[in-house]
């Protein structure tokens, strides 16, 4: 085991030795992406290498599925210097029809004519999705517990008051803090759930470490990989492939983190959890905006759970009032139209009026 780690680690270092092309951030031109429309895509490539590239840095974008088209070859930099970034632009075109909340992935690899080809991917859903919890700390803590520093500060993305492992300073040496939100949520009639929030952080690069966990009964406790995270390097405190956050983020950053990656574990609570070594502290870790969101499996109205409210489910819903059936929990979701708790005429008159107008 140990000498599986240690070539682990190997590669890594061969790889920084030279130049060493990443995904270092992304973003869409717009935060809902539906079927047929074309979505504006910024990448930013960074040189985590200690050399300069050797000629040109060219970024190719290959869709993984047929949900959207593009140009394979994205773009091309004359030169890129160790440690530096470069910002590409392109456009993709999403595919007529897509079904709800599909998900749609891409590969991005950056290379120049030596360096390793890295393969980084982002993904997105289609369509809009759900709020399942929110909070933003402006009246407290809420649901969230703490065990160690962790506590507000007036230094927020937005509002008032933010959550940060440090409200008073640097964090400290030698220790492990966490905050936790224990509360199991409703993911029923929900797909493609993830985790959003701003955040910011400065952390001892290489040594220190704050990660993003979920709770599941098979697993425990699982750190989960965002856009902004990286894996762990086994020096100091920071665990072999755990993706977590260090180094300097100073300004805020959108975090996403999609929980399909526990593999249809359904996570019973969250937290972050920060640890340090005896060396170098930082002012830490930062977050504020926490969401917890996801796919709605249906839209109101849709009696047969197919994607589309229209006559069916108006001769749908007709029937099962008049044969008195009780409300399955969908229906109770989708079908109570007026919010008050039962299925009746009611919601029959609302279903037909927006289906058919008034």
């Amino acid at each position: 085991m140990e000498n599986k780690k240690q070539m682990k680690n190997n590669k890594v270092f061969s790889f920084s030795a030279g130049s060493d092309f990443v995904l270092d951030d992304y973003s869409f031109t717009s935060d809902v992406i539906n079927s047929g429309e074309s979505v504006g895509v910024e990448l930013i490539i960074k040189n985590r290498g200690l050399m300069p590239s050797t000629g040109p840095v060219t970024v190719t974008v290959e869709p993984l599925n047929n949900l959207v088209n593009l140009d394979e070859v994205v773009g091309q930099v004359d030169y890129l210097d160790s440690w530096e970034s470069h910002t590409f632009n392109f456009e993709i075109e999403v595919t007529e029809q897509i079904a709800y909340y599909s998900k749609v992935a891409m590969k991005i690899i950056s290379k120049d004519s030596v360096s390793y080809h890295r393969p980084d991917t982002i993904e997105f859903y289609i369509g809009t999705p759900s709020i399942i919890y929110t909070e933003n700390y402006d009246e407290g803590l809420g649901q969230w517990s703490i065990n160690g520093d962790w506590g507000l500060t007036n230094n927020p993305a937005y509002g008032a008051y933010a959550l940060t492992d440090s409200p008073s300073g640097n964090y400290a040496a030698d220790q492990t803090t966490t905050v936790t939100l224990e509360e199991e949520f409703d993911y029923n009639f929900m797909a493609n759930s993830y985790v959003s929030f701003n955040a910011r952080w400065e952390i001892e690069d290489g040594f220190d470490f704050v990660r993003f966990q979920a709770l599941t009964s098979d697993n425990g406790w699982v750190s989960l990989q965002g856009q902004h995270t990286v894996p762990g390097n086994v020096v100091t405190v920071q665990p072999l492939g755990e993706h977590g956050y260090d180094g300097s983020q100073l300004n805020w950053v959108e975090e996403k983190i999609f929980l399909d990656q526990l593999d249809g574990q359904t996570p019973t609570a969250f937290r972050f959890i920060q640890t340090s070594d005896e060396l170098y502290e930082g002012d830490g870790f930062t977050v504020d905006n926490f969401l917890l969101m996801g796919y709605m499996q249906g839209s109101p109205g849709d009696f047969f759970p197919d994607g589309s409210v229209n006559i069916g489910d108006i001769l749908g819903l007709a029937d099962f009032i008049l044969d008195g059936n009780e409300a399955s929990p969908y229906i109770m979701l989708f079908c109570d139209m007026n919010d008050d708790g039962q299925i009746n005429i009611l919601d029959l008159f609302i279903l037909v009026n927006s289906v058919i107008g008034t």
